[in-house]
């Protein structure tokens, strides 16, 4: 398999190496990959392929069926070198991919990772982890799969964790008074979800801290009319304390973590403003590079300078090539590293692709290329 193969769930299935998608063949084809490849490296049985695939009405050969369509997966396989992946085991079949190939397991450890930091009070940490597991979604998970038994319980499972990561990313904004550039996405999450009494909550928290709580007593009054119309419920014990502080003005609410969310992110770029191309940072703001590239480091003379202590004072370069970027570490302490494999000091560098997270000692953030960058 090759370093740069991507096997994406977490919205349209893609199979991508590098830049490239691969053609994935029939609807049921790509629905094995996608079923396989949620399996997590674990052996999926026949019988339960069956009914995942065709749920009460499987044609009378199936299983010669289910083995025609694993012998085209290897096919369509073959250009991202994953055809020895794709492994017959009794009591059915599995695919064994390298760590970080696919994305809903990335999504799974940066949220995971998110929720550790923040029960540890590094709420700067958690939202980097939480905001690098959001960037994984590219839509409606399984989106073009809906055909298939196994999608809708999948789906529902997967949107829960997006949410829960969701949830903690907003709570660590909050947390660290960036309130600004929380609040559309904690608007759009509303809209979604009207009756997520946590969502209620930071928003009124979230306005409170902008010093505006005649408001922030508004959204908690529309939050208890709700509540009860929809669902005959009073507010849950969470909602009532975000209240109880409001009016009594409590000061913590507008105590912000020590460490600014800025402090471990990108503070300064002087590369041009040309040309389709950003970073992005874990609060969601687009930083664009210029076609000639920028030196990433801690020393302000640096075209991104990374104000952490653990980041080196000249510790990478993003370089132009013909087709976009490639990342060259320039002896650091802490190393480089694009999804979680380290980036060997040396001029050659590693080519870059659309979505890739870049690994600046112990920070992350993404590379965007062409249009997305731009949008």
């Amino acid at each position: 398999m090759t370093d740069r193969s991507r096997l994406l769930l977490l919205g349209p299935i893609d199979l991508r190496v590098g830049d490239t998608s691969l053609v994935l063949g029939a609807p049921r084809h790509r629905a094995l990959l996608a079923l396989l490849g949620l399996a997590a490296g674990r052996v999926k049985p026949v019988t339960a392929i069956v009914d995942e695939l065709w749920g009460d009405d499987p044609p009378s050969t199936v299983v010669n069926v289910v083995q025609v369509y694993v012998a085209s997966l290897r096919k369509v396989l073959a250009p991202a070198g994953l055809t020895a992946s794709l492994v017959t085991q009794s009591p059915g079949y599995r695919l064994m991919l390298p760590p970080g190939t696919v994305d809903v397991e990335l999504f799974d450890q940066e949220r995971r990772a998110g929720a550790r930091r923040e029960a540890r009070g590094d709420h700067h940490g958690a939202a980097t982890a939480y905001r690098t597991a959001l960037d994984q979604w590219r839509g409606t998970a399984l989106a073009d799969l809906d055909f298939a038994p196994f999608v809708a319980v999948e789906r529902r499972q997967l949107e829960e964790a997006r949410l829960a990561a969701v949830v903690g990313w907003l709570r660590c904004l909050a947390a660290l008074g960036v309130h600004d550039e929380a609040m559309p996405a904690l608007e759009r999450e509303l809209a979604a979800n009207p009756l997520h009494e946590e969502l209620w909550g930071l928003r009124a928290t979230m306005l409170y801290q902008a010093g505006r709580q005649s408001d922030a007593l508004t959204t908690l009054r529309r939050a208890r009319r709700l509540l009860s119309r929809e669902l005959g419920v009073d507010p849950g014990p969470g909602l009532l304390e975000v209240e109880r502080r409001v009016l009594a003005q409590d000061p913590s609410l507008t105590r912000v973590a020590k460490r600014p969310l800025s402090g471990s992110a990108v503070t300064h770029v002087a590369t041009s403003a040309s040309g389709g191309f950003a970073v992005v940072l874990p609060d969601g703001r687009r930083l664009v590079l210029g076609r000639r590239g920028a030196v990433v480091g801690r020393h302000p003379d640096c075209e991104i300078v990374l104000n952490h202590g653990d980041v080196s004072r000249t510790h990478a370069r993003i370089a132009a090539t013909s087709r976009g970027h490639s990342v060259e570490d320039l002896g650091s302490t802490n190393g480089t590293a694009v999804n979680g494999e380290p980036v060997v000091p040396g001029p050659e560098g590693r080519p870059l692709s659309h979505g890739d997270r870049i690994e600046i000692g112990p920070l992350i953030v993404r590379y965007e290329a062409g249009p997305a960058a731009t949008s």
